[in-house]
C-alpha cells in the first residue's frame, strides 16, 4: 500500500511565509517602544498614552475641548487628567482661560471631581493595539497580495494569517480591519 502525499502548493508556501512575517511584525509591536510611552505598543498603557496625546492636541480647539469637558464630567479619567493639567498650567501662568474651561473649573470647584469611569471594556485601552493589528494586516496584504478578508478552503486571508499569528479569533481581527482598514492599505509595505 502506497501513501499518496501531496506537495505543498505555491499558495501554501506564500501563506507560511506570510505567517512568519506577521508573527515577526507583531513581536516588534509587542516588545518594542513607541513615541508616546515606555510601554509596548500592544499594551493598554500605551493606548492610554496615545489617547491622552490626542486629547492634549484636541484641547486647542473649542468644539473638541467641549467634548473633552463633557467626558470629564461623565468620569473619564484621561479627560479629567488632561483638563486638570491644562487648568494648572493656565492658573500658574495667569493666562486668560476660555469660557468653557472657566465653567468646567467652576463645576469642579462646586461639585468636585468624579472619581469613577464607566465599567466595561474601553475602546481607548485597545486603540494602539488595534492600529498595530491593522497595520500588520495591511502589510500582509501589500507584501503577499492576499485578500484582506474572506474565507476559502485553499487560501487564507490576511486577517486569518494575522489572527493565527496573534492567537486571536479571526472575526475579531476582521472587525478591526473593517473598522480601520480602509485608512492604511497600500502604504504599509513601503
Amino acid at each position: 500500500m502506497t501513501i499518496k502525499r501531496s506537495l505543498p502548493t505555491y499558495a501554501d508556501a506564500v501563506q507560511a511565509e506570510a505567517l512568519v512575517f506577521a508573527s515577526e511584525m507583531i513581536a516588534r509591536y509587542a516588545h518594542g517602544t513607541n513615541p508616546w510611552s515606555e510601554h509596548p505598543a500592544m499594551s493598554p498603557d500605551a493606548s492610554h498614552a496615545v489617547f491622552r496625546h490626542i486629547l492634549q492636541l484636541a484641547l486647542q480647539y473649542t468644539p473638541t475641548r467641549m467634548d473633552i469637558i463633557a467626558r470629564a464630567k461623565a468620569g473619564d479619567l484621561d479627560a479629567i487628567e488632561m483638563l486638570r493639567a491644562l487648568l494648572l498650567e493656565c492658573k500658574a501662568k495667569r493666562l486668560d482661560m476660555p469660557s468653557d474651561l472657566i465653567e468646567y473649573d467652576m463645576h469642579v470647584t462646586r461639585q468636585g471631581q468624579p472619581h469613577h469611569s464607566r465599567p466595561g471594556r474601553k475602546k481607548k485601552s485597545y486603540l494602539l493595539r488595534d492600529l498595530c493589528i491593522n497595520m500588520t494586516v495591511a502589510a500582509v496584504v501589500d507584501r503577499y497580495m492576499l485578500d484582506p478578508t474572506g474565507r476559502s478552503p485553499r487560501h487564507k486571508s490576511a486577517c486569518a494569517i494575522v489572527a493565527e499569528a496573534l492567537g486571536m479569533d479571526y472575526d475579531a481581527v476582521r472587525k478591526i480591519w473593517q473598522h480601520y482598514g480602509r485608512n492604511v492599505a497600500g502604504w504599509a509595505n513601503s
